[in-house]
């Protein structure tokens, strides 16, 4: 990938390569700011969900592959709506992100609970193949990707749904 040094500045190399961690860098600054400007929009059901957890008593935690600095702007934002998570994991923040089972792992660690007591909703095959792999009842949402893996519940949608009706309904 190159970026254009300085398009007024004639004598400037006009495709200089930029290094990869400076295009990541400036990538990650563009998407940060698209989030900091717009609503979250949550998942049709899925703010019900969080709000049943939180009655229930239960810790709750947000797993992605994103980076670190765009989850904590999510996290603020869904947080002011819905209450504080319990724990969050980046996926800068381990050695194998999804679909590797590690996030999971992590996070039933953090939370204090067996990974197989955990439940897990997920809308993309490799968060999916991440959560089944850890052991964790699975609750996949297909979205954008149909989700086909074993051991997964699917679902069209959340709405309607309660934890322990998607709980019963992944049961292994």
């Amino acid at each position: 990938m190159y970026s254009r040094v300085n398009s007024a500045d004639k004598s400037a190399p006009r495709d200089a390569p930029s290094s990869p961690d400076v295009i990541v860098t400036e990538l990650l600054e563009i998407v940060l700011g698209l989030f900091k400007s717009e609503p979250i929009s949550w998942r049709p059901g899925a703010r019900d969900l969080v709000s049943n957890a939180h009655e229930l008593g239960l810790p709750t935690c947000i797993v992605t592959a994103s980076w670190r600095i765009l989850l904590d702007v999510v996290i603020e934002e869904m947080s002011q709506e819905v209450g504080s998570f319990t724990a969050s994991i980046a996926g800068d923040e381990v050695a194998r992100s999804k679909p590797d089972p590690t996030p999971y792992i992590m996070a039933s660690e953090l939370l204090g609970v067996e990974t197989q007591r955990a439940l897990a909703i997920e809308d993309s095959p490799t968060g999916v193949q991440s959560a089944v792999s850890a052991g964790a009842r699975t609750i996949a949402v297909e979205h954008i990707a149909p989700i086909k893996i074993q051991g997964a519940h699917v679902v069209r949608t959340l709405e309607g749904h309660t934890i322990e009706s998607l709980w019963n309904a992944a049961r292994p």
